[in-house]
């Protein structure tokens, strides 16, 4: 979020500059202590290979292109229990995984104004579905109770590349990538 500053009327007796000074360090304040959603400060991954998968169980996905060779992932946490979400990186059927594991059996999302909810069973690794063998706990996901926590992840994908995208609930954009994509989820 960015917001510009404009400098306040000239008082008697208050120099120009540092009353704009003033203004903008207020509203710079008030614009980064107030975040609804409790989002941190973005993690990066890379991961690398022929094919790749990510697994995100909640929030947004975001999938754009880049240059280079590397899929890069940026992981926003957001919730009172964000830091509860563990970040797996596995090798699974020649593919490189990255898999966001939630604790529990319930969780709670209200983003974007989006009021489903789903179940599903999922690994403890983080992985659900997609192939990959069944077994797992039954994790609702959804709802006002539950762990509060979800992930948004912007996905930088290079050009070509195998990739396979899993969510559960959210919302999914994938804009101007070229290569052989999956995008499997549960409600979104």
């Amino acid at each position: 979020m960015s917001a510009s500053c404009m400098s306040p009327a000239r008082r008697p007796g208050r120099s120009l500059l540092a009353a704009g000074t003033l203004v903008c360090g207020a509203l710079t304040l008030a614009v980064s202590v107030v975040d609804p959603l409790g989002a941190q400060q973005p993690e990066r991954r890379t991961l690398q290979g022929e094919r790749v998968a990510i697994y995100n169980l909640v929030g947004a996905l975001r999938a754009e292109p880049t240059t280079g060779s590397e899929v890069v992932v940026e992981i926003t946490r957001r919730g009172a229990d964000a830091d509860r979400i563990v970040i797996e990186r596995l090798q699974r059927g020649g593919a490189e995984v990255l898999a966001l594991a939630y604790p529990g059996d319930r969780i709670r999302y209200r983003g974007s104004g989006f009021r489903q909810n789903t179940a599903m069973s999922v690994r403890e690794d983080g992985t659900f579905g997609g192939g990959m063998g069944g077994g797992g706990r039954r994790v609702r996901i959804g709802g006002d109770d539950g762990l509060d926590a979800s992930a948004d992840l912007r996905v930088f994908v290079p050009r070509g590349q195998r990739i396979a995208l899993h969510l559960g609930l959210g919302n999914v954009t994938v804009a101007n990538v070229n290569g052989d994509i999956l995008v499997d989820v549960g409600a979104a």
